[in-house]
């Protein structure tokens, strides 16, 4: 294994001896194999393997010109040190498999005494092979032995072994299936907490968002129960949004849930139920999900709800947001969105369902079958049915999919098909979906047709456009359900159209516009635009948005644009804006800095032209390692003033304690361990986390069936410490929880300067051995020897070039300097027999100094 130290800017030796003596082997290694090739013609006698040579390995080792060597300076021993080739050492090590070119994950390998790979039966297993045939009263084979021509590709340096192997040893349900790392246990605690407190004209609001998810992973499965609680000026509102359970089922490429589980059709409007789910797992294909773009007047809370539920909740700062990754219930249904300013004042609008689908790929493919009871989380429903669903999305070609999916409750029952298509040629996406739905209970019935189409003009330029029609008879499930008449505040028709224009004379523009009308003839309708372009490095932006309808009485139609200058960092900038809404015109200045990867700071000051106020605010973004904190204050020159606050991570418990982490876990999570070394930081796909004081972290987030990457940042390490391996790779299944160890060696490094009896230093190219016979490194320029590994209480001994050998002697302090890459110590070779006194034990020079 290759070995990676955090070096920093220390000073090292002028020639490292091992990278001596590796150039010198290359350059040997060539000279003997034409040495060799000569002595191969016909009549010359091969020399015969070293009598030391395992069993089995003479394909593995190489032979060197002593003579060859001992004219470049080099200890002619040097060649029987570097014959052999690298292999795993005898015992167990934990590998990353590659079955016929296709990851297996990390597992077990045994090898033998001479590095050979020890095939078993659960290694075969993990390889998605066949059992093996295995010699009478064995426990193991050889690969060969195995399956005739397999032949196994050892890779010691980055732990890892390449198989390849006959298509007939190979399962027939692993042929396209990779392995992932599976199974562990742990539970899990997820927080975030909003909360501001405004002041104004002698009143108080006050504002509280907590929600909090508890979860168990055991046995590849998860289970989460997530709540929601809430206090507006004394008004508190408890929310159990979720408790279920789900296990990833491989084989079927399914995934089950059970418990409260959002209903998934492919066609029609879910819901969420109580029961039970299977539906395509989503790991392997991507689910739908969409943006949602809006302009906040203050520091605001947005929540969004799909079908009642919801589905994201955030405070963003002033000026334009972008919610994105939402998770959607379904392709079908409006999304309303709320804006809560700090003040207390809403606003809502709706977006339709398709126009976040327009871009988005095709569905899953595979079956999707729910039966369960409908939840009543609006507390509208007259009734709580009990409901079954099924659909199935299948593919068309390479680029579409059709569907179909019906749903039956009591007194209520609805079908549908849909078709996505892309044509990659003429840049066009196209969906639609028609439903058809029987409300017997309310002897009500009718039909809904919903469309989306994208197309793409140019590079530079693309349009969208999604519709939405209902006979007045349709009802979804949810809509069944409730009470009183529903033509008043019912969707009629909602449509939008979208384009989007990027080029690097103009910068990006995007526009929008969207209408819904019901029933009872009430149009809503909201239009937006977006610009943003970057000159010379100064970032430059506009967003607007207007209400176009003449429902409610105040004109919240927003105008919002910022000029962004970068101040000598990518860090530092500052930006000036004026922002407009409701006939009010305000001016802003901004300034910003993050000196530090885990601290970040905001000066704003805001200027109300109509009233005369200033608004001035302070704002900090903390990572303190194992939690993240945001603080808030604002202050406006009529005496008014904003406290907020924030607080959001996660904490793991598992089998060697707990370990917080400053991010929420995900269902695939990860303990790593790095010795006892606190404060090291590690790079994770979820962000930087950092070792706590027993030397352990969570890696909060371990995407399934995708390749996930834990890297050490070697400069945090102390002085020290040494790894074997600064980087792990890993393939991991939906619920897994893998423990990741780091092998962490503390490190002596020791610079010696060796000098013989007479004072002359030890001649450069002699090599230096242990009382195990084992190459520990070579002696450079003036008798110099870098030991990096901790030489206290060891034997060494050195075989001088020109023939000869000595013995090493040498005094260490009694603790090495903390403060120091290595230590500078004096030595002396004292002639003596090395098989003689190193075989035997009776030398022991190394001491320490009292």
């Amino acid at each position: 294994m290759t070995m990676r130290s955090n070096a920093r800017d220390f000073p090292l030796p002028p020639l490292h001896p091992l990278a001596l003596a590796l150039a010198a082997a290359l350059g040997v290694l060539l000279a003997g194999m034409n040495a060799r090739a000569a002595d191969s013609a016909p009549g010359a006698e091969l020399p015969a393997p070293g009598a030391d040579a395992a069993p089995g390995d003479e394909i593995d080792t190489a032979t060197f010109d002593p003579n060859l060597l001992k004219q470049r300076g080099f200890d002619p021993q040097l060649a029987e040190y570097l014959k052999r080739a690298p292999r795993f050492t005898p015992g167990t090590h934990q590998v990353d498999l590659v079955v016929n070119g296709l990851r297996r994950g990390k597992t077990l390998a045994t090898f033998d005494n001479a590095g050979k790979l020890c095939f078993n039966l659960a290694f075969a297993e993990v390889a998605g092979l066949k059992p093996p045939a295995m010699p009478p009263g064995a426990t193991c084979t050889s690969v060969e032995n195995a399956y005739p021509m397999a032949v196994a590709e050892l890779q010691p340096e980055i732990g890892g072994i390449s198989l390849v192997v006959p298509m007939d040893a190979v399962k027939p349900e692993s042929r396209a299936t990779p392995g992932y790392a599976r199974g562990g246990t742990g539970g899990l605690l997820n927080y975030e907490v909003f909360g501001s407190s405004t002041q104004f004209n002698d009143l108080n609001s006050d504002h509280l968002i907590a929600n909090t998810e508890v979860g168990l992973n055991a046995g590849n499965w998860v289970f989460r129960s997530a709540q929601s609680y809430s206090d507006s000026n004394g008004v508190s509102q408890f929310e159990r949004r979720h408790t279920y359970a789900e296990r990833a089922l491989m084989r079927a490429r399914s995934l089950l849930q059970v418990g409260d589980v959002t209903m998934d059709n492919a066609v029609l409007a879910g819901a969420l139920v109580t029961g039970v789910q299977l539906k395509p797992e989503t790991g392997l294909a991507p689910g739908v999900r969409g943006v949602i773009e809006g302009i906040a007047q203050t520091q605001a809370r947005v929540d969004v709800r799909q079908s009642g539920a919801l589905i994201y909740s955030a405070v963003v700062p002033p000026g334009p947001f972008q919610l994105g990754n939402l998770q959607l219930i379904d392709r079908v249904s409006a999304v309303d969105v709320t804006v809560t300013e700090a003040d207390g004042s809403e606003r809502r609008f709706s977006v339709p369902a398709a126009s976040l689908d327009s871009v988005a790929t095709a569905a899953p493919t595979g079956y999707t079958a729910t039966i369960g009871r409908v939840r009543d989380q609006s507390n509208t429903m007259q009734a709580e049915p009990w409901v079954a669903s099924a659909s199935g999305t299948w593919a068309a070609g390479k680029t579409g999919t059709y569907s179909a999916g019906a749903m039956g409750a009591q007194g209520y029952a609805s079908v549908g098909v849909g078709a996505q298509k892309r044509w990659d040629d003429w840049g066009t996406y196209l969906s639609g979906q028609v439903a058809y739905a029987n409300a017997s209970r309310r002897e009500e019935k009718g039909t809904q047709v919903n469309l989306a189409v994208q197309q793409r003009l140019s590079q530079a330029v693309s349009l969208n456009a999604s519709a939405l029609k209902r006979t007045e008879g349709f009802r979804d499930l949810l809509e069944s359900t409730q009470e009183g008449e529903f033509s008043a505040g019912r969707t009629d028709t909602t449509w939008s159209v979208g384009t989007s224009f990027a080029s690097r004379e103009l910068g990006t523009l995007g526009a929008s516009y969207s209408r819904t009308s019901t029933y009872d003839d009430i149009e809503y309708a909201r239009g937006t635009l977006s610009w943003g372009k970057q000159i010379r490095g100064v970032s430059l932006s506009a967003s607007a948005e207007w209400d176009l309808d003449d429902v409610g009485e105040q004109n919240d139609d927003a105008l919002y644009f910022t000029v962004t200058v970068p101040l000598g960092s990518s860090s530092r900038r500052a930006s000036a804006g004026y922002n407009r809404r409701a006939e009010r015109d305000r001016y802003s200045v901004r300034y910003e800095d993050s000196p530090t990867d885990t601290f970040r700071y905001r000066l704003n000051a805001e200027r109300d032209t109509q009233y005369g106020d200033t608004d001035m605010r302070a704002d900090v973004s903390m990572l303190p390692r194992y939690t993240q904190l945001d603080l808030g204050y604002s202050h406006g020159s009529d005496g008014d003033n904003t406290k907020s606050y924030g607080l959001r991570g996660g904490a793991v418990l598992h089998r060697d304690g707990v370990t917080f982490s400053p991010y929420p876990i995900d269902d695939s999570f990860g303990i790593l361990k790095l010795g006892s070394v606190p404060g090291v930081k590690v790079q994770t796909p979820a962000g930087p986390v950092w070792t706590d004081w027993s030397g352990q972290a969570v890696v909060p987030q371990l995407q399934p069936y995708r390749m996930n990457a834990i890297e050490l940042i070697t400069k945090t390490l102390p002085r020290n410490i040494n790894v074997a391996n600064a980087r792990h790779e890993l393939e991991v299944g939906r619920g897994s929880v893998q423990h990741i160890a780091f092998d962490v060696m503390r490190a002596r490094r020791v610079l010696l300067l060796a000098k013989m009896l007479d004072g002359s230093p030890v001649p450069s190219g002699a090599t230096v051995i242990d009382g195990r016979n084992k190459l520990v490194t070579m002696v450079s320029d003036g008798g110099e020897i870098f030991m990096t590994n901790d030489p206290a209480g060891e034997a060494f001994g050195i075989h001088l070039p020109e023939g000869g050998e000595c013995i090493l002697e040498f005094k260490l302090p009694a603790t090495p300097d903390p403060d120091a890459y290595y230590e500078t110590i004096n030595a002396t070779c004292r002639p003596g027999s090395l098989k003689k006194e190193l075989a035997i034990g009776q030398v022991s020079q190394v001491t320490v100094a009292p």
